[in-house]
């Protein structure tokens, strides 16, 4: 009688080690990326909520003199734009100065790399001009 572990043992072994580790890599990397959007969201949240409480306390924007305009924008941003009211409102870019934001590390860049917060004039909606992609889609904010 031979003892030991057969060739189709081993193999199917083996087999079912990467189907499972497959199956985790793909679970994690998912969550990763849920995580990440999750930051975003929460982290457009506090610049809009600090937007509010400095028009709140200054009766003015925290804005820089620089005013975006809607036709060189992504498609997907004008959409977002449009569905959120906000055609015909002038979009500023937000200084980041003058909000208090702790662990935002977004928008302190400028308008040719993108990275920037944008405000609506008159609903005080919040974009963030570079976007971040989540599922397929890119998000640019609340």
């Amino acid at each position: 009688m031979k003892r030991g572990i057969t060739i189709t043992v081993l193999t199917a072994t083996v087999v079912i080690m990467f189907i499972l580790i497959g199956a985790a890599t793909t679970v994690g990397i998912s969550s990763i990326k849920t995580a990440a959007y999750e930051e975003f969201i929460s982290k457009i949240t506090r610049v809009s909520d600090s937007v509010n409480e400095y028009y709140l306390e200054n009766n003015e924007l925290p804005i820089t003199s620089e005013i975006v305009s809607k036709e060189g924008l992504e498609e997907s941003l004008r959409e977002k734009i449009e569905i959120n009211g906000d055609t015909s409102n002038n979009l500023f870019v937000i200084d980041m100065r003058k909000i208090n934001v702790e662990n935002v590390n977004l928008g302190k860049g400028t308008i040719n790399n993108l990275d920037v917060f944008l405000v609506a004039e008159n609903t005080h909606n919040v974009y963030y001009l570079k976007g971040v992609e989540y599922k397929g889609v890119v998000c640019y904010g609340l």
